[in-house]
């Protein structure tokens, strides 16, 4: 039990929310470490954070769960920017953000840039 305490504590610490969970915090704080050293995913997070514009979309698009007209509106643009920013995202990284897995690479990604 104190293990677990410990490693509570350490997933809180670790957040950057006032009130943390477990399911808001664990994909970031597990992957923490590779996302740091991996030269491979560095050589992504630079191909992705290269277009300063992606990141809130990245960001938004995970927090709405991949749906665009949410987060459209969340950005205040209009539906078909976004469609036009996913394509050329896709484009330029080879990452369709339509694409669920794809969509949680790149939001972990950008979550250390």
């Amino acid at each position: 039990m104190p293990a677990i305490f410990a490693e509570e504590q350490r997933l809180a610490a670790a957040s950057d929310d006032r009130c943390a969970c477990l399911a808001n915090s664990a994909l970031a704080y597990y992957t923490s470490k590779a996302r740091r050293d991996s030269p491979l995913l560095g050589n992504l997070r630079d191909a992705i954070t290269e277009d300063a514009e992606m990141r809130p979309v990245i960001v938004s698009l995970y927090e709405h769960l991949g749906n665009l007209t949410a987060t459209a509106k969340a950005l205040y643009i209009h539906r078909n920017t976004l469609q036009y920013r996913l394509d050329k995202f896709q484009q330029t990284t080879g990452f369709s953000l339509r694409q669920m897995d794809d969509l949680v690479l790149c939001y972990l990604l950008v979550q250390g840039a």
